[in-house]
């Protein structure tokens, strides 16, 4: 069953991230078991996060999915891109302690950017579409 993770909605559409189970854990990464003994002890949370974009009347218009998440909440997935601390955000203070080139990436924004774009992208096409008038029966 999915979990809300964040939402925020218009009169036409909403976006909302979920927290889905995860199936397929792939730690091989994990070469300390840090990881593994935090998802183990419920130090850490994971999941599967998806975000879409629905219109109202329940369509999905867009979805994108990232599996292996682990973070200490869903919370910190949502939020980590607004830490309090500058050098753990993408800003002048950062850019200018690391280098101008430098980005830290966040997932959570970066989903909901991408379903957003494709969500636009759906609605383009569909409107291209030219749809012939309904005849009534023949009786």
């Amino acid at each position: 069953m999915p979990e809300l993770i964040w939402s925020f909605g218009t009169p036409n559409f909403t976006v909302r991230v979920d927290a889905l189970p995860e199936y397929d854990w792939d730690l091989s990464w994990d070469e300390t078991g840090e990881a593994r003994a935090g998802l183990i002890s419920g130090r850490y949370v994971g999941f599967c996060a998806r975000a879409q974009v629905i219109d109202s009347d329940g369509n999905v218009l867009a979805t994108d999915y990232l599996g292996n998440c682990i973070y200490a909440s869903l919370q910190e997935f949502a939020s980590g891109h607004r830490d309090p601390d500058p050098l753990n955000r993408n800003c002048s203070v950062m850019r200018q302690a690391r280098g101008q080139n430098m980005i830290i990436c966040h997932y959570f924004p970066d989903m909901v950017r991408i379903v957003c774009a494709e969500a636009r992208t759906t609605l383009r096409k569909h409107s291209a579409i030219r749809l012939r008038a309904l005849q009534p029966p023949r009786q």
